[in-house]
């Protein structure tokens, strides 16, 4: 019953009274112990994790919501809503579209039959940022009707603001016995706050599922997207940007997946993917202007076998995909020689290509709770990628621990190494993390990683805490070099959080960050461009939160950075540090019964200039800037019946 009235407090905007209902249900859970087995224990865990996690987002307490959604997937594999929940809480983190797309897929494969809309958006990467800001920020598990009945669901967001910003996502869901359908659009552009900023996005999709039998589910889904956008690169010189970069993408995407049930405790899953894609850039340097048009044909597959047994759980899959990309370059030397092609040899004034990307995966992970409050994670990966005339052949070992050493405190470590698949959708049913630590990230592919760290989160009464710290060190492949050859760089990571919900309407949230990025090898061509040598970034985002029953909920939000920078040789700097204190305040209220949430966001309501370089060095697609130096104003509605 406390696990109930948790949700009914939630749903009724009263999510620190539904905190404490909720920790209260998860002390309990034990009791169970003599009427129900372990890896039903496990469900009831990840359950409550997941609800957990819930109310830690609309607390805004970002790491914590993290955690439990990483313990949730752990504890049981086979759960949707926490994979789901996972990839909600992915789509706030910078560069890890991958590992979101990868937790919205899983979720997927195991959903039974039900409602929930699926929203265009959150199948893509490279499109986290955009949406950040766009009409998808609430989920549709607010929403979302508590018990699964046959018949016909919509979501509907829109948002208008600062710089011609406008944005709608429509979805109507449905079921029918077996039978469940979702279909849904999203639209997205603005003009950006400088010249040649502008964004658009379009995005369509059609999800259909039976379930032939009680044990086994089929699906289908097409999704179609259409991008065009300037130069979105945000870099520590505010001149530094293109007037004449133009980039443009449409892409289809068919996907077919199957889930059976082998018996009460494992599963076995298949994903399919066939996928057509054009793409353009328009890029100008030194007066030489470059035309690159491709098209790739490509398809995935991967199968996976998950079991959940009483003293072990374990994860073990295959897979390998192909793309064949052709391209044609046009160059234009008129800015340079006066005339459209070079009047010497052997520059031609076009150049066309053919090459083939295969990579096939083997893969498997075992949990294995412990007495004394152990976890240990054991796993293996084997890479083998083609790209071109270049072969990258790969063993990954993972190594993850969890310890409990009290109630509520929880101490974990990890060590992998991971080979970045050379995907075209970005979307894997490999775990994406080891001991809470994320081993997907949106590197370049074929780059090899390392990653470890260790990490430490308990709460005392009220005050929730943790300190992480990690580090990954980076084999970036040279693709021209023969011998292969590779670019090393390293990051850096530290994380503390600090969340306190002091009374019953009131929340509080800092969770600071220090990042180092280390590139010595900065004009490398394995990078699309010339990142610094070296960049310290701190962030320091404290925000209040105050929730009303009536449904009234208010955020203020202030966030200081400062940057270090050491310029690379091809960008050289006048001013090599920056930092600054942005204040976002937000206003928004929940309707009755769940209908649905008005909001008004103002972000840098000082209006600050300020310099910024964005972290993500190596996305091979535009993103949209973390920080904007002017301020902006958004309206948002969100509808759900």
């Amino acid at each position: 019953p406390w696990f109930y009235d948790a949700i009914r407090l939630l749903s009724e905007n009263r999510p620190v009274e539904a905190l404490s209902a909720l920790e209260r249900s998860m002390a309990l859970n034990g009791n169970r112990a003599p009427v129900r087995p372990a890896r039903e224990l496990d469900r009831d865990e990840a359950a409550r994790g997941t609800a957990l996690a819930r109310i830690y987002a609309e607390l805004g307490f970002q790491d914590s919501a993290l955690l439990e959604g990483w313990t949730a997937t752990t504890r049981d594999p086979a759960s949707a809503a926490a994979h789901r929940l996972l990839a909600d809480s992915y789509a706030a983190l910078p560069r890890h579209e991958v590992a979101r797309a990868s937790e919205l897929l899983q979720s997927q494969l195991l959903q039974d039959a039900n409602v929930l809309p699926i929203q265009p958006w959150v199948a893509e990467s490279t499109i986290t940022a955009v949406i950040a800001a766009g009409p998808a920020a609430a989920s549709p598990y607010e929403l979302h009707p508590l018990f699964t009945r046959d018949g016909t669901s919509f979501w509907f967001n829109t948002l208008g603001g600062s710089n011609d910003t406008v944005a709608d996502d429509l979805v109507v869901a449905g079921i029918d016995g077996r039978f469940s359908y979702s279909v849904g659009q999203f639209h997205y552009e603005t003009d950006g706050y400088r010249p040649n900023n502008d964004l658009t996005e379009d995005l369509a999709n059609v999800y259909l599922q039976y379930a032939f039998t009680p044990d086994f589910s089929a699906q289908v889904e097409f999704r179609h997207r259409k991008t065009d956008s300037g130069d979105l690169e945000q870099n520590f010189d505010v001149d530094d940007f293109s007037t004449r970069f133009r980039r443009g993408v449409k892409q289809d995407t068919l996907r077919l997946g199957a889930r059976q049930r082998l018996d009460g405790r494992s599963d076995l899953l298949w994903s399919f993917f066939d996928i057509r894609r054009d793409s353009g850039q328009l890029t100008e340097a030194s007066g030489l202007v470059i035309d690159e048009q491709s098209d790739t044909d490509a398809t995935q597959f991967e199968v996976q076998y998950r079991l959940r047994h009483d003293r072990f759980r374990l994860v073990a899959g295959a897979g390998a995909n192909r793309a064949d990309v052709n391209q044609v370059s046009v160059y234009d030397w008129t800015g340079v020689f006066g005339v459209p092609c070079p009047p010497f040899p052997p520059v031609t004034c076009s150049a066309q290509s053919a090459q083939t990307q295969r990579h096939e995966t083997l893969y498997t992970y075992a949990n294995l709770p412990a007495a004394g409050g152990w976890e240990w994670t054991l796993g293996l990966a084997a890479d083998a990628v083609e790209q071109g005339s270049q072969d990258i052949d790969r063993y990954s070992p993972k190594l993850g621990v969890t310890w409990r050493p009290a109630s509520g405190w929880r101490l974990r470590a990890a060590w992998f190494e991971t080979v970045k698949r050379a995907l075209v959708v970005e979307q894997t049913l490999e775990p994406t993390h080891v001991a809470g630590f994320n081993q997907f990230f949106d590197d370049a592919n074929g780059a090899l990683t390392r990653r470890y760290g260790i990490g430490l989160d308990g709460g005392l009464g009220p005050v929730r805490m943790g300190l992480e710290a990690s580090r990954r060190r980076l084999r970036l492949p040279d693709l021209a070099s023969t011998p292969l050859e590779y670019f090393v760089r390293s990051e850096l990571l530290y994380r503390a959080w600090v969340h306190w919900s002091p009374a019953p309407r009131w929340a509080l949230a800092l969770e600071p960050s220090f990042e180092v990025y280390d590139n010595p090898e900065s004009d490398d061509p394995g990078l699309l461009t010339a990142p610094p040598r070296r960049l310290e970034t701190l962030t320091v985002p404290l925000h209040v939160d105050y929730h009303h029953p009536s449904g009234l909920r208010a955020r203020v939000t202030a966030t200081f950075v400062e940057q270090d920078l050491e310029a690379a040789a091809a960008r050289p700097l006048n001013q090599t540090h920056e930092d600054f204190t942005l204040v976002d305040v937000g206003l928004g209220w929940r309707l009755p019964r769940r209908a649905g949430i008005v909001s008004l966001q103002v972000r840098n309501l000082f209006d600050e200039s300020f310099l910024y370089q964005d972290l993500d060095f190596t996305t091979r697609e535009p993103v949209v800037e973390a920080y904007v130096p002017e301020r902006t104003v958004w309206f948002r509605l969100s509808l759900g019946f």
